[in-house]
């Protein structure tokens, strides 16, 4: 499909259903299927197709098809992770892996495996059963920051750097950089590192409110 777009004469031509109802069906159909089978990404999908009135020119939809493609990678890179039973590694094997990417310049899915080494951190530290796949940990981390557990700055500061921008990766096609995963790196040492020494003693009502959040 990309090369049917590539042959358009003139890159600015519309792609409706008016002007080529084949080449519109098509890229609705691979739209329709990438929200069902990258639901990380669905919202994202979602509003790109529905902000675009349905009157794509063939660049828009081209750039469409290169985030689907990139969406497509990273979730291609998280299957392998599992099928080589890296999935339940911990939280500082995480912060390894992300250091990896790093390197390799995968800035997206290194933030993606910050984001996992966070959540990991404080599902060990406050107790939170491995068995529970996906916390909010946004919200658990506001909670801790209110009622002051933990080393509330580092958290608040792991919560800015890594939380907020990898959920923009996943819900906004937002293109992490290179910036933002060395603040992520620094974040999540930095909050690795005083949680190693921290001892968090959780009231009841605060334990209610971690677990009402999950």
């Amino acid at each position: 499909m990309k090369r049917d777009l590539a042959d358009k004469v003139h890159y600015g031509t519309s792609v409706s259903r008016d002007y080529d109802p084949i080449l519109y069906s098509r890229l609705e159909n691979i739209v329709a299927v990438s929200m069902r089978l990258l639901p990380d990404h669905g919202v994202f999908l979602s509003e790109s197709w529905k902000n675009w009135n349905h009157r794509y020119t063939a660049k828009d939809a081209d750039d469409l098809l290169n985030s689907i493609l990139e969406f497509i990678g990273f979730e291609e890179k998280l299957s392998a992770l599992v099928e080589d039973q890296k999935f339940f590694q911990s939280g500082e094997e995480k912060m390894k892996e992300a250091a990896t990417f790093f390197k390799d310049g995968d800035y997206p899915s290194c933030m993606g495996s910050l984001n996992t080494a966070l959540e990991l951190l404080i599902k060990d530290k406050l107790g939170i059963p491995a068995t529970i796949p996906r916390i909010n940990t946004a919200n658990i981390i506001e909670i801790c920051v209110k009622y002051d557990v933990g080393p509330t700055k580092y958290l608040s500061e792991a919560r800015k750097h890594v939380s907020s921008i990898d959920n923009k990766v996943k819900h906004e096609g937002y293109k992490a950089t290179k910036i933002d995963c060395i603040d992520g790196i620094k974040a999540m040492e930095e909050l690795a590192s005083k949680l190693r020494r921290a001892r968090l003693s959780l009231s009841e009502e605060v334990r209610n409110k971690i677990f009402g959040a999950l």
